[in-house]
């Protein structure tokens, strides 16, 4: 990082020399002198390594109120860098973020006040973190510089933890939400294609229903909100979601598992929430077991959702008790 980077050691060394704590003083902590320009456009990198995160922990640590601006400044070029033109951009705002995603996770446990103390820095690292979702929970070709922060196989711990400090704000949560949302619906096209198109294909079916699987049971896990009600991340709820999209690719009108109430005029599969709309509860309850029927008897479909239900329990199991 050169220049940036002896300047950036310099200033946590006077960052912490104004955060030391002077025995007898009552006087309030001075806030973290930012380096560098606070255009939000301007490119604040962070390093890896205990540099960064001890930028990250004063920064965090000091309560900004109205001054949020000052510090979030710092990370507004993060989301549009992320996926934008410019490689070296895109190289910074992978390690930046992945630098920031690193400090959430590992400090977890003391940061469960973090929205509370300071919501709009809270907001800034969401945004921060949003472009690299899928990276979190796959081989993203999208963002190939964000590495997982965990084995894939696994209960995903520091995910989780990352995910539960950035949710301790209501507003940071929803955008995470959003996101995720977002994220999942890219999932299930990328699922449909493959159902359609390539069902023969090593892994083309089981990594997307995998990517569903840690997203869902992450966001689960880690008390994330969403504006859609009914996405409550329940793992029978995103079963059916994707039953839908198998079914939807495989059935071409009513059969003996799916009821014809539950396709439109064109014999085109209802999806799960306009069944919910329009018929209620239990036939949503009725409409999920037919899917799921229909779906246990293609063999390759059906190991899918075995593989989606295994994903989901190891991180579930894993997550400790709300």
């Amino acid at each position: 990082m050169g220049a940036r980077g002896s300047h950036f050691k310099r200033w946590i060394a006077s960052a912490f020399a104004i955060l030391a704590f002077v025995p007898g003083c009552s006087h309030a902590p001075a806030a973290p002198q930012l380096p560098g320009d606070s255009d939000p456009k301007a490119i604040h990198a962070l390093e890896p390594g205990p540099a960064g995160q001890q930028f990250l922990k004063s920064i965090s640590a000091y309560q900004w109120g109205d001054q949020s601006n000052r510090v979030t400044a710092w990370f507004q070029w993060i989301p549009g860098a992320a996926t934008g033109p410019n490689p070296d951009d895109r190289a910074l705002a992978a390690k930046t973020s992945h630098t920031i995603a690193t400090f959430l996770a590992d400090n977890a446990d003391s940061l469960k006040q973090l929205g509370s103390a300071n919501p709009a820095l809270t907001q800034s690292y969401a945004m921060a973190v949003v472009p690299y979702l899928g990276s979190l929970v796959a081989k993203d070709p999208l963002t190939p510089a964000f590495s997982p922060l965990d084995a894939l196989d696994s209960a995903m711990p520091k995910t989780r933890g990352l995910l539960s400090t950035l949710a301790t704000d209501p507003t940071s949560s929803l955008i995470l939400g959003q996101a995720i949302d977002r994220q999942v619906a890219r999932y299930q096209d990328q699922l449909s294609e493959a159902v359609r198109h390539r069902p023969a294909v090593p892994n083309a079916i089981a990594d997307p229903v995998l990517s569903i699987a840690r997203l869902i049971s992450l966001a689960a896990a880690a008390g994330v909100r969403s504006l859609d009600p009914n996405a409550n991340w329940g793992q029978g709820t995103a079963q059916t979601e994707l039953n839908y999209v198998f079914a939807r690719a495989s059935a071409t009108g009513p059969t003996a598992d799916i009821a014809a109430k539950y396709f439109t005029n064109d014999n085109e599969l209802m999806s799960p929430s306009r069944v919910r709309l329009q018929f209620g509860e239990a036939a949503w309850a009725d409409y999920s077991a037919m899917l799921s029927a229909f779906t246990s008897r293609i063999p390759n479909q059906r190991a899918a959702i075995d593989e989606f239900n295994g994903m989901s329990r190891t991180i579930r199991d894993g997550a400790p008790p709300r």
